[in-house]
């Protein structure tokens, strides 16, 4: 399967998490590639990721 995951950073937090998510799609032996909204050149994907950044002070109870 091929994953293309857009992202945008203005701190740098964000392109790592799309760095981290990248390698473990990469173990998994999936094609990935990363493409910052910035420079969208690429249209050929057939998997989309989405991550963005949220500010918050709460935190969900997730269990």
């Amino acid at each position: 399967m091929k994953f293309t995951t857009f992202y945008f950073s203005g701190t740098g937090n964000t392109k790592w998490a799309a760095e981290e998510f990248n390698k473990i799609v990469i173990e998994k032996l999936h094609i990935s590639e990363l493409i910052s909204i910035d420079s969208l050149e690429n249209n050929d994907f057939s998997f989309f990721i989405d991550i963005w950044w949220k500010y918050s002070a709460y935190y969900a109870d997730i269990y």
